[in-house]
């Protein structure tokens, strides 16, 4: 059902967009532009208008007004023409996007592959985590109707606050900046901005405005869409902006030659190291990127200098200078070629006045003129401060050494060289991924012809310079300076960032739009032309560019197939586990979960289903909680056992994953997610807590070959005992650091915490050199209750026993 859901609305925002664009976009340039990249463009529009209103309104009024704007713009420009002949609009409209709208059902498909390898189907990601921001926190927002900045249906006194906020140049700190817009939420929120509250991450994003609303709004604007989760939403809208970087390289090219069009479409589907921008879930790097790919589709026909410019350019540019404005350094110098090599007539149409149309036409232009420049003027004053955040950012990241970065990979080695074409992405090399030799080899083959082509389509374009006659219609230096722009921001940007493996990557996904089309351009350039040297470098760069095709495929089957199959840090969240979770609130309104990964990526998968539950994850993910000491606010690590009340226990449960082999050879499993009440356990049961565990890892010898334990590892955490009423006995735990010389310090950490009273009073701690035993005699209690029976902060291995028979 998620499949489904999500190419529903795929679906609906391609025809959506699509009627955006059929009605804005009406000038004679605007139409000359394929209809995919007319949807694309109208998507923009939609993002870009929900983005501004949202600050104000709830997303549900703002649909409200969007329509009101749309009907006065369509009168204004159009009067009752249109509406005369809708039967034949309609006719009209569904067969010009019909082919566009395959393609895009097409790139969907594409998108979705790993679920259709793995037979599995719900959110996935190769390891990223963003996913909390873009899904969790829309949902959020539009599930409690309230504006992005947490207000409940704003009042006109709130609205002049917002103004005041919005115009506050001085302050830099959005935090502070917009702390009286928030201040309600804050104070209605209190309780909810510290874990075990499931979507404390949400609560936070909010209260501090991490985001604007540009982060959230291309998912928040369809939330009609919302089950009882938006995953399928935010993957919809993933697979849509991947289609449309997809068609709109296929339309650039297009232009050249049709053939080569559908042959860059494969390359750039081809690239794993694209769609995995999407598939770790960097969404604004993908909506840049697709911005990329609608800018370049659009300079070939539409001036910069006009109404239609305006609308495509403007829009685009204006987006993204918030959301993402590092970007603005690709984007702006392709506009600034349409500026020079694109002829400047005006376009006929405009948000001016409509000529020879009646007063109420000219008026309901007028009232669409004020209420976008008013939006679009509060749009830019609130992405003031993310701008400056983002810039910072991208420099902090770009051109500083950080250990949270990784450490850079040579220029010019294979790694580095597999970024800069597309095969892989850091994600897919170790620590990360397990490297496949056959893999590694192919990327190697792949990269030395993906170079022959791009010094050989140099050379063709140099032939192709020098050639006395224009070879296509009119266009060869349009195309000439096109080439040479993209070729030198591909090189600068490629040889500027590379302080870090994470910058070195990101850079070079932003690149590969355009890395794709200067590789292209010179062999459909050369279909143009007759001369016999380039007809002959021709079939070099032909078979070059064939090949390289060949070997990009290899990482993006197996890489696609590995996260179908949950493999590495892939991982897919099965149905069984939304299951279990409507299981839960069905038997208890109160749930306190304790939510136990396969992996770490899971992490970023199990949260929406939670929202107004309790919930804390057992390991791969460090719990911090929010302190404010003396006006000062500070974040502290937390271990989950320390976040349940004895008022709780009636309510914990314990949601985990088991699999049976699927293809042992491959290590694959099927998993099945299942829950169980911690209350209904008549034996007492162990719980972990830690940055990462593993139960049974180990079995060692304790006093002798014949006294052997099998051990569990445990980095940086705590083991509970729950006990259950009634049930008493002798329990001994046994724990061993990992690396045998840190004893003295486990013993020295040991007593610090026996005499912090962590294990309780009845605790008898000895040890022998390599072992620390804790003895604990329990007694029967009345009620159920947890105990911690050990703890501490680096690796160690432990055994616990019951009564003599291990827990």
């Amino acid at each position: 059902m998620f499949l489904i859901l999500s190419l529903i609305v795929l679906a609906f925002a391609f025809w959506f967009s699509s009627f955006l664009a059929e009605i804005i976009l009406s000038s004679k340039k605007e139409n000359l532009l394929h209809p995919g990249v007319r949807s694309g463009v109208g998507f923009f529009i939609s993002v870009a208008y929900f983005s501004a209103s949202w600050q104000i309104m709830t997303i549900q009024n703002a649909w409200k007004l969007g329509w009101i704007i749309l009907i006065l713009y369509a009168y204004g420009r159009h009067g009752h023409s249109e509406f005369k002949n809708i039967t034949q609009f309609i006719k009209r409209f569904f067969f010009r996007y019909l082919k566009a709208f395959g393609v895009y059902m097409a790139g969907g498909i594409l998108f979705f592959l790993p679920l259709l390898i793995g037979n599995n189907y719900g959110p996935f990601s190769e390891g990223g985590g963003d996913l909390t921001i873009y899904a969790d926190g829309s949902e959020f927002l539009t599930d409690k109707h309230l504006t992005s900045f947490g207000q409940e249906q704003p009042t006109l006194n709130d609205r002049k606050a917002i103004l005041n906020s919005f115009l506050d140049f001085k302050n830099s700190n959005k935090t502070a900046r917009y702390a009286e817009l928030t201040s309600d939420f804050r104070e209605k929120n209190e309780g909810l901005i510290n874990p075990p509250n499931a979507i404390v991450q949400v609560y936070r994003l909010v209260e501090n405005v991490f985001f604007l609303s540009s982060h959230y709004a291309p998912y928040a604007q369809f939330y009609f869409f919302s089950t009882d989760t938006n995953y399928h939403i935010y993957f919809g809208i993933q697979a849509f902006l991947y289609a449309c970087t997809l068609y709109s390289i296929w339309s650039f090219i297009f232009n050249l030659n049709r053939r080569i069009g559908i042959f860059i479409f494969a390359v750039a589907a081809a690239s794993h190291g694209l769609v995995s921008v999407q598939y770790n879930h960097y969404a604004v790097q993908a909506t840049a990127i697709a911005a990329t790919a609608l800018v370049l589709a659009s300079v070939n026909s539409v001036p910069v200098l006009s109404w239609a410019g305006g609308r495509i350019y403007g829009v685009i540019w204006f987006y993204i200078s918030v959301v993402y404005t590092h970007f603005l350094a690709l984007i702006s110098p392709l506009i600034l070629i349409a500026l020079k090599f694109v002829p400047k007539e005006a376009s006929n149409a405009s948000f001016g006045l409509p000529k020879e149309a009646s007063i109420s036409r000219q008026i309901a232009i007028l009232i669409v003129m004020a209420i976008i420049i008013f939006l679009l003027v509060m749009f830019l004053a609130t992405g003031v401060t993310q701008s400056y955040g983002m810039i910072k950012m991208a420099l902090q990241v770009g051109f500083n050494k950080s250990p949270y970065f990784g450490v850079a990979a040579p220029v010019f080695s294979w790694k580095w060289l597999s970024f800069a074409f597309g095969f892989l992405s850091q994600q897919h090399f170790f620590p990360f991924m397990k490297e496949i030799p056959f893999v590694l080899f192919t990327i190697k083959v792949g990269v030395v012809f993906g170079i022959t082509a791009l010094v050989v389509g140099f050379s063709v374009m140099v032939h192709i310079l020098k050639a006395p006659v224009d070879l296509i219609a009119g266009r060869k230096k349009f195309y000439l300076v096109l080439y040479g722009i993209s070729t030198l921001l591909v090189l600068l940007h490629l040889f500027s960032v590379n302080t870090a493996l994470y910058s070195q990557a990101k850079n070079a996904q932003n690149l590969l739009v355009l890395l794709y089309v200067v590789m292209l351009i010179p062999y459909a350039f050369s279909m143009h032309a007759p001369n016999k040297p380039i007809l002959n470098q021709r079939k070099i760069l032909g078979v070059s560019l064939v090949i390289f095709f060949l070997a990009l495929i290899i990482p993006r089957l197996v890489y696609t197939g590995a996260l179908g199959l949950s493999l590495g840090r892939g991982s897919i969240m099965e149905a069984s586990y939304f299951k279990e979770i409507k299981k839960i609130f069905k038997l208890d309104s109160q749930p306190f979960v304790l939510f136990e990964p396969r992996k770490s990526s899971d992490v970023y998968l199990n949260i929406q289903p939670l929202a107004g539950a309790k919930m804390v994850t057992t390991r791969h993910l460090s719990i911090k909680k929010r302190v404010e000491e003396k006006g000062v606010t500070s974040y502290k690590f937390a271990l989950a056992h320390d976040l349940i009340k004895p008022k709780d226990l009636p309510h914990v449960w314990i949601v985990y994953a088991r699999g049976k082999k699927r293809w042992p050879s491959l290590n694959v499993s099927e998993y099945i997610w299942r829950s169980e009440r911690l209350l209904n356990q008549k034996k007492p049961r162990v719980l972990l807590f830690a940055d990462n565990y593993e139960n049974n890892v180990r079995i060692s010898p304790l006093s002798g070959s014949s006294d052997l334990r099998m051990f569990s590892y445990i980095k940086n955490g705590a083991a509970t005992l729950y006990q259950p009423a009634g049930i008493e006995g002798q329990l001994k735990v046994t724990i061993a650091p990992a690396i045998a010389q840190d004893y003295d310090s486990l013993v020295k950490e040991t007593k610090q915490r026996v005499l912090g009273n962590e294990f309780g009073k009845e605790v008898n701690v000895t040890g022998n050199g390599k072992f620390v035993f804790f003895k604990y005699q329990l007694s029967a209690k009345q009620n159920p209750s947890l105990k911690a029976i050990a703890h501490y902060s680096s690796e160690y291995f432990i055994n616990i026993q019951f009564n003599g028979k291990d827990l």
